[in-house]
């Protein structure tokens, strides 16, 4: 547990702690060890980071992280969300509205590209009480949220934080619909070379969830 200062509600989807981490929403959820994340700019209210796995860190061992080769992570508004993770001739994206006044979050999801098995577009939408926000420790960047947020000499409000997030990703009040040929996560992921990866065990979900 540790404090966490909240940013303005621009930047309300983000929270840099004192330790520095960079709280995320992701609406599955992800297993294994938590990712490290880097600030590549702030303008509010977009902020773009890029999330990957702690490969610096002592012991890392990848297969117990489901990033793969990183993903570039938009948060568009406090309610609009966008992150695409890519490997050369495949790219997974995936978009997200949080409803706030339906208590429900409506996520699009695609993968593509020349070596992709098949082309695959469906849409996901979760309650609130199956989403989840996932704790990162920034590695680099933080002085960017810092000069946009006046954070350092004026903090807004604070709370305590863990670093535990439930994946909800197939939970039974999940709906999902697809609009293109589907493609079974497992192959995806060996195409696209990252086992276990987070961003499609959310395809994944929508996938199984759309028969």
């Amino acid at each position: 547990m540790h404090q966490t200062i909240y940013l303005l509600s621009a930047l309300a989807s983000l929270a840099l702690a004192q330790n520095q981490t960079f709280e995320f929403f992701f609406p599955s959820g992800a297993e294994g060890v938590d990712p490290v994340v880097s600030i590549k700019s702030v303008n509010p209210p977009t902020t773009v980071v890029a999330i990957s796995c702690p490969t610096a860190s002592p012991g890392f061992d990848e297969t117990e992280c489901g990033w793969g080769p990183g993903l570039e992570y938009t948060v568009i508004s406090s309610t609009i969300y966008k992150g695409t993770i890519s490997e050369p001739g495949v790219t997974m994206t995936f978009s997200c509205d949080d409803n706030i006044k339906k208590e429900e979050v409506t996520c699009g999801v695609s993968v593509g590209g020349s070596a992709a098995e098949m082309a695959y577009t469906s849409n996901v939408v979760w309650a609130k009480t199956d989403v989840a926000r996932i704790n990162a420790t920034i590695t680099a960047g933080a002085e960017k949220l810092a000069a946009q947020t006046g954070i350092q000499s004026t903090p807004i409000a604070t709370s305590t934080t863990s670093s535990t997030a439930a994946a909800g990703s197939q939970a039974s009040n999940t709906k999902a619909s697809s609009t293109s040929g589907l493609v079974e996560s497992t192959g995806a992921a060996y195409k696209f070379g990252v086992e276990g990866s987070a961003l499609f065990a959310l395809a994944g979900a929508a996938a199984l969830n759309a028969w």
